[in-house]
């Protein structure tokens, strides 16, 4: 399940921020991370690391642009830096749960890459172990 066993961040207030632990926040981490796996983000952008074209890295996009910022990039792109606008184009709500997906990557960083390394690191293909036969 998205978060678990990973805590969020505190808000400015010291309470449970966007990347919080409760219930409703994570339920709008999730719905970011389904506004960005059903569109074509994931084609350039990766967490944890910067994409071969360029794209950053999606768990310092939140730590490197203002909110207002941010919010700009999700609604129009930055097509003179090679990033067309979102298709289809994301509604207010879509923004608001995506910077909260993008929060929650920033504030979980270093647990959530850790997690991601170990389950990498368990899958190994095994050429040997395909049944060639079955492929004419």
């Amino acid at each position: 399940a998205l978060g678990a066993g990973v805590s969020g961040g505190g808000g400015a207030a010291g309470g449970a921020g966007p990347a919080g632990g409760t219930g409703r926040d994570l339920a709008q981490v999730a719905a970011g991370f389904e506004a960005y796996r059903i569109r074509p983000c994931s084609a350039c952008h990766f967490p944890f690391r910067d994409s071969p074209v360029g794209a950053p890295d999606l768990s310092l996009v939140a730590g490197a642009l203002a909110p207002d910022s941010l919010d700009e990039v999700l609604a129009e792109g930055r097509p003179l830096r090679g990033m067309p606008p979102p298709v289809p184009p994301l509604d207010d709500a879509d923004r608001a749960a995506l910077t909260a997906f993008l929060e929650f990557l920033s504030a979980n960083r270093e647990q959530l890459e850790a997690a991601t390394q170990a389950l990498a690191a368990g899958r190994r293909l095994d050429w040997g172990a395909l049944p060639w036969w079955e492929y004419p």
